[in-house]
């Protein structure tokens, strides 16, 4: 199952970076699922950490120390701020996102306007990588 695999791949990336703080942004269902795949797997679920050890809640949706998840309409651009403040985003923090096969599900006005808030939000230095799918045969997971 490729879902298994870009998490996994997500995850081997951010255990080499411990200070770093993962926030993944996506429809409350999708993060749901990848929530209940998580759970199910020991070397991903060490790399959560919590405020006291071992203190996984039992929670619908990942919110730990160093990855959350913020469920959220990307169309929607006008709530970002709002949102992500809630889960103690900060915007004067050096940012990477990254975008993996998501802007071509957006409406061009919805990819140009999530672009443009993302760079009025941040205070310091951040950037956008972006991933779409090309062909079906792409390279995606060949890093």
């Amino acid at each position: 199952m490729i879902f298994i695999d870009i998490i996994y791949k997500h995850f081997n990336v951010f255990q080499k970076y411990q200070d770093v703080k993962y926030y993944e942004i996506d429809f409350y269902d999708l993060l749901k699922e990848k929530t209940d795949i998580i759970k199910k797997y020991t070397e991903m679920k060490n790399f959560l950490k919590y405020e006291k050890d071992n203190e996984e809640k039992d929670e619908d949706l990942i919110n730990c120390l160093n990855y959350k998840m913020v469920p959220l309409d990307l169309n929607d651009s006008s709530s970002f701020e709002k949102i992500l403040l809630s889960y103690n985003f900060d915007f004067n923090k050096p940012t990477i996102f990254i975008c993996e096969c998501v802007l071509i599900y957006l409406e061009t006005e919805s990819s140009d306007n999530l672009i443009k808030k993302l760079s009025e939000l941040m205070k310091n230095t951040s950037c956008i990588i972006v991933y779409e799918q090309v062909t079906y045969d792409d390279k995606y997971l060949s890093f």
